[in-house]
């Protein structure tokens, strides 16, 4: 059943949530004129409920019934619409809608280790970010203008070097989606596209975008409907995250995420990932911040102030999301990048490591 956006007044819930139990049916009531339910203001009811995945979904009339099942696996896949005016509308599994608006409790995330470090080298002067495709991490540097590839033991793979149509721009953090690695690059604005199959000899892209000056200084693309998003360093209260076609540049304002409100400015952002269970994770580095966000609703679950990290000149740059299990079996999933801003010699980069509550949820 397609859900779709319609106008609305507040939910009547006939049955009050309890604690997640093995099951449980869940009705709602929406006093409205359509039959079609919006989910932006369910989502905001329900699915913030830990742990739960629907089994079944009955509408008649105003009457919508949940039937959810226990534990964290998926069930039938479903098209969904979030409202016509922002979110993805399209097929998600039914598991990842629910279980990706539970509370991701940023306020217990705990460092448990540095998963990568560099010190005093040419690409950790103004390193940019870090990410991953699950089995190695790939480093950006502005100092250098390159993108290197790493294995799990820190050894270099491989090394591209920035076009030179681009080389006297700034290059900002790699993201990874689908084989490709994305580097926006700034002034002039663009994508540089990175095929991380045979990395050594893969295929590269240059994209020019046609969008406002410094308004891509990250992206990173959303597995949920693969698009391209970025946003202005400085996103005011009410701002939004913006769409573009990931292989166009596109702008794609109809998918455009409307951020709700969070609990401290969301100034100097510098990079985001997207989860497979439709979280958004933005760092900022003024001061050093952490905030999820869903990328479905824009419902800001929180933000954890993260601190000076150990160092002076410290600098968050960039987030990645990847299970790491380090010695004494530590698991971490989150990964947050810090620039140690050096002024004698280069730059140093520490990718910081930290454990989250129920990270198959994440």
């Amino acid at each position: 059943m397609a859900f779709e956006g319609s106008s609305l007044t507040p939910l009547d819930m006939s049955l009050p949530l309890a604690t997640p139990a093995t099951h449980m049916i869940v009705q709602l009531y929406c006093r409205s004129t359509s039959s079609h339910l919006d989910l932006c203001s369910v989502t905001r009811w329900i699915f913030s409920q830990p742990g739960l995945t629907v089994g079944s979904i009955q509408q008649r009339g105003s009457l919508v019934t949940f039937g959810f099942v226990g534990g964290g696996g998926f069930g039938p896949k479903s098209p969904w619409g979030t409202c016509r005016s922002r979110g993805f509308r399209g097929w998600w599994s039914v598991g990842t809608l629910v279980t990706g608006m539970t509370d991701p409790e940023i306020g217990r995330w705990a460092e448990v280790g540095t998963a990568f470090y560099a010190e005093n080298t040419a690409f950790s002067e103004e390193a940019q970010g870090i990410t991953t495709d699950g089995g190695s991490w790939y480093l950006s540097s502005n100092g250098d203008k390159t993108v290197r590839k790493f294995d799990n033991a820190a050894r270099q793979l491989g090394q591209f070097v920035v076009p030179p149509a681009a080389r006297g721009n700034h290059v900002g953090p790699a993201s990874y989606y689908d084989g490709w690695l994305y580097i926006p690059i700034e002034g002039p604005t663009m994508v540089f596209k990175i095929s991380t199959i045979n990395f050594a000899s893969s295929a590269t892209e240059l994209h020019p975008a046609t969008v406002p000056k410094d308004s891509l200084p990250w992206c990173a693309v959303n597995p949920l409907n693969g698009r391209l998003y970025g946003a202005p360093s400085e996103i005011p209260k009410g701002g939004k995250l913006f769409a573009y076609d990931r292989n166009t540049l596109a702008p794609r304002p109809e998918d455009d995420i409307h951020l709700g409100p969070a609990p401290f400015p969301l100034n100097s952002i510098q990079s985001a990932v997207f989860t497979p269970r439709g979280r958004v994770i933005l760092v900022s580095s003024d001061p050093n911040s952490a905030f999820v966000f869903s990328a479905k609703t824009g419902f800001c679950f929180g933000g954890k102030r993260l601190g000076d990290l150990g160092s002076i000149g410290s600098e968050v740059e960039s987030v990645t999301v990847r299970d790491w299990y380090f010695d004494g079996g530590s698991r971490a999933t989150v990964h947050i990048m810090e620039l140690d801003n050096d002024f004698w010699n280069e730059d140093d980069e520490y990718l910081h490591s930290y454990w989250v509550p129920r990270p198959e949820l994440l």
